[in-house]
């Protein structure tokens, strides 16, 4: 687990996620051209749970399985 500190919506906040999760967010978010405080910030506001850890792996994982369709077709 690696912890970051990330300020979003104004506000500091520490998020636990494994490294493999901050990559591929990390990766997503240069593909987007926002930054990572901007990427967390939009899965804060679209998330319909109270976890953004939990949040974030989720938004992580559907980012995959829409990939994989996609490679598919």
């Amino acid at each position: 687990m690696e912890k970051r500190s990330i300020t979003i919506a104004k506000h500091k906040t520490s998020i636990s996620l494994e490294r493999e999760y901050w990559d591929m967010i990390d990766h997503i978010s240069l593909e987007k051209k926002v930054s990572l405080s901007g990427m967390i910030e939009l899965i804060d506001r679209q998330k319909t749970g109270t976890n953004l850890a939990s949040e974030i792996r989720i938004y992580v994982l559907n980012y995959l399985l829409e990939l994989s369709k996609k490679s598919l077709v």
